[in-house]
């Protein structure tokens, strides 16, 4: 049976790095704003294509930073999609601004473009793309609206580090674009931690200062803010992984998803046109319910991977503006997908599973 989701081959394979670096700087006492999470940023930095980068303590942390420093606060709207996690919903609430829902297309599962414009009113201050699955939004349709009205784009591309659009890697190109680094993300790590980017001088210098208590750094507290140091041990973790696998990530989780795609009698979520993938999660739904049964043998995985927001108490009052999304999060379900999945397995199982499914 193919497992679900396994990071041991990332520790295997940085573990001696690890464990030397630590022991050759632990009395540096540099727990914190250390050399290797310096690496590591400006490594992620220059991979991504971005100006800045600043890294957080989650994926959460960054998209609410990220949305303070873009000028979101109290009264305002932020446009979003429903189909997503509740993360993406908490960092606006947190900043004190309303999410405004836009419902999703069929077959990418991304915010529909198409509907964003109706949803704009004087409050509205910036809209917030989810990159879901690890699938690029419509971006030339995005950015072209945002410029329009004058509005800010936060891309929420948590499950979509390495991918790209229109031959440019996410995170260099909207205002601001937050990663996370959760285990399970295409480039994970082993806990918590995210990343902000932009090209933005103002951006990059308030997310700073309110990751720092509010620091203009030299401890005076000029902002409310909050403590966002990313620790020194994830951060050796992280840039010894990104050294050694990093450009690798996207070309093996799109050749894992191409196995996928000669799986029959399966609909996937589609890619974007001119996006790359990162393929987070590997989303199907089956055509009948004896070969769902069959795949249950053969692949560990989650049939109960709902990502609509409207099905917490809290926003379920929004389901039926949202049947789109409704639809998707109780149709498809979630597929083993890890960047050290043996494509021989994969392989096996897919012909296995084409050789027995009910035609």
């Amino acid at each position: 049976m193919i497992k679900y989701f396994s990071n041991k081959v990332d520790w295997l394979s940085v573990r001696r790095n690890v464990i030397k670096w630590v022991e050759e700087n632990l009395d540096s006492n540099a727990f914190l704003h250390g050399k290797a999470s310096r690496e590591f940023a400006d490594r992620i930095k220059n991979f991504i294509g971005s100006k800045y980068c600043v890294l957080t303590k989650s994926g959460t942390q960054a998209l609410a930073v990220a949305l303070k420093s873009c000028g979101v606060g109290q009264g305002d709207y932020v446009i979003t999609t429903p189909f997503t996690f509740i993360a993406t919903i908490n960092a606006i609430k947190l900043v004190g601004a309303e999410p405004i829902f836009v419902d999703i297309k069929e077959d990418t599962f991304n915010i529909d473009e198409n509907k964003i414009e109706e949803k704009i009113t004087d409050k509205v201050k910036a809209i917030m793309p989810v990159d879901i699955f690890g699938n690029p939004c419509n971006y030339d349709a995005i950015l072209a609206i945002a410029k329009k009205h004058n509005l800010k784009v936060i891309d929420d591309m948590c499950q979509a580090m390495t991918a790209e659009y229109n031959g440019k890697k996410l995170g260099s190109f909207c205002d601001a674009s937050c990663v996370s680094f959760y285990p399970t993300k295409p480039f994970g790590g082993f806990g918590e931690g995210g990343a902000i980017f932009t090209n933005d001088d103002e951006i990059y210098k308030m997310a700073n200062s309110y990751l720092d208590h509010g620091s203009d750094g030299n401890a005076n507290c000029v902002i409310d803010g909050t403590n966002g140091a990313f620790d020194m041990i994830h951060g050796v973790f992280l840039n010894e992984k990104a050294k050694m696998m990093l450009p690798q990530v996207l070309k093996k989780r799109n050749e894992l998803a191409q196995i996928y795609h000669q799986m029959e009698g399966v609909t996937w979520q589609k890619q974007e046109p001119n996006a790359v993938s990162a393929w987070c999660r590997m989303q199907g739904a089956f055509d009948c319910e004896e070969n769902f049964e069959l795949a249950k043998t053969i692949f560990e995985f989650d049939d109960c991977y709902s990502r609509d927001i409207c099905d917490n108490t809290l926003y379920a009052q929004y389901r039926e503006e949202n049947p789109v999304s409704a639809k998707i999060a109780h149709t498809y379900v979630s597929f083993p997908m890890y960047t050290y999945l043996a494509v021989k397995d994969l392989k096996d199982a897919v012909e296995k599973f084409n050789s027995l499914r009910k035609k």
